[in-house]
């Protein structure tokens, strides 16, 4: 089977670059080429070659001299191929289907954002012209089920994944070197990971801490990402300064290297305010060994649980984090349970497993009417 994947234009797809969309289609793409032809179309930045082939899996990287789905409707129009699978871009469905009527066409939708952003007529255009729609999680397939019960049929869900060799709890010498890295092999560290936005609520997590200092002198807080907003990082670095806590703003990590990040924290905080589509950060994190406590929202709840990790249903209250971080530093023996507990989920969440259901999908998107 001969599969084009279309990938979203923001970031180039490489190991070592993209956001979590381009993260996950490259690590599930590259183990289903073990089966299956895959070729994935991106946008080209960071100089790279314009095409990287290994077996049965090539990325095309098309320059930025012309419109993104001209580029890939041309390639598209000179190769053979059985499924076009687009990638968290319901809007470049029309144009292929148009110029490809009776091929197999498979969206993925990755969140809730670039659907909402178009029409209502657009999106219900876009589901007809579909075979099927892929949800990273039951949370976004219901939202999406909810808004077209006529068409519920065509949405499905297959979980993320995490690459669980290289996510995993370190060894003793392991986990000083890094800490020794940044100089915090001597405190609690609290550790976020993530886009740093209001909307993720990293300002809720630094008062939670903040109001831990006194107590707790020897805590910190480690923040992994990229903080675009001057104004949001100075509002951060300020109520940090006043609460006296450490704040450390490692800024962004490249992806092949973050699975080190994580032997930095003692527990890892998502106080997201989104209805966060899936969050792959706290698989990542309890693969790691790390204790999770995130806000209840969106499909956090169908990785996270009430035994391998603390969901917080007052999410806008930093009151509520602050209470939770302070559990995991009073009592050592449930906090160990919980990693644990959260190790054992997170084996459930591989990029193997991922890829073997897509696989699983293709074969039967093509034998359907």
């Amino acid at each position: 089977m001969k599969i084009i994947v279309v990938a979203p234009p923001a970031y180039p797809v490489s190991p070592k670059t993209g956001g979590s969309v381009e993260i996950s289609l490259y690590q599930i793409a590259h183990r289903v080429s073990t089966i299956h032809q895959v070729t994935i179309l991106s946008r080209n930045k960071n100089k790279l070659p314009p095409i990287t082939k290994k077996g049965q899996f090539t990325i095309v990287r098309f320059p930025k001299k012309e419109k993104y789905i001209n580029q890939m409707i041309s390639f598209t129009g000179k190769n053979e191929f059985d499924i076009i699978q687009v990638e968290n871009r319901p809007a470049f469905v029309v144009p292929l289907r148009k110029k490809f009527p009776h091929k197999k066409i498979l969206l993925v939708l990755h969140s809730l954002t670039f659907m909402k952003k178009l029409k209502k007529e657009l999106q219900t255009e876009i589901i007809k012209k579909t075979d099927a729609i892929l949800c990273n999680s039951e949370f976004i397939r219901n939202e999406y089920m909810n808004i077209f019960p006529a068409v519920a049929h065509k949405f499905h869900t297959i979980y993320l994944g995490a690459d669980l060799d290289r996510f995993r709890p370190p060894s003793l010498e392991e986990k000083l070197k890094e800490r020794k890295k940044y100089s915090v092999e001597d405190s609690f560290n609290v550790l976020f990971a993530g886009r740093i936005i209001p909307g993720k609520g990293v300002h809720l997590l630094v008062k939670a801490v903040g109001t831990l200092k006194n107590k707790y002198p020897y805590i910190k807080l480690i923040l992994i990402g990229p903080c675009l907003n001057k104004n949001y990082r100075t509002l951060l670095e300020q109520e940090g300064k006043n609460a006296g806590i450490d704040i450390r703003f490692i800024g962004s990590i490249e992806p092949s290297d973050m699975h080190r990040m994580y032997w930095l924290g003692d527990c890892f905080v998502l106080p997201t305010q989104f209805h966060e589509a899936f969050g792959l950060v706290n698989i990542e994190a309890m693969a790691s060994g790390l204790p999770v406590i995130a806000s209840n929202r969106g499909g956090v709840p169908e990785i996270l649980h009430s035994e391998s990790g603390i969901l917080i249903e007052d999410y806008q209250n930093e009151e509520a984090f602050r209470q939770a971080i302070e559990q995991i530093i009073r009592f050592p023996s449930q906090r160990r349970e919980m990693e644990k507990i959260g190790l054992d989920r997170a084996q459930h969440f591989s990029w193997e497993n991922a890829a073997q259901r897509y696989c699983h999908f293709y074969e039967q998107l093509i034998i359907s009417t």
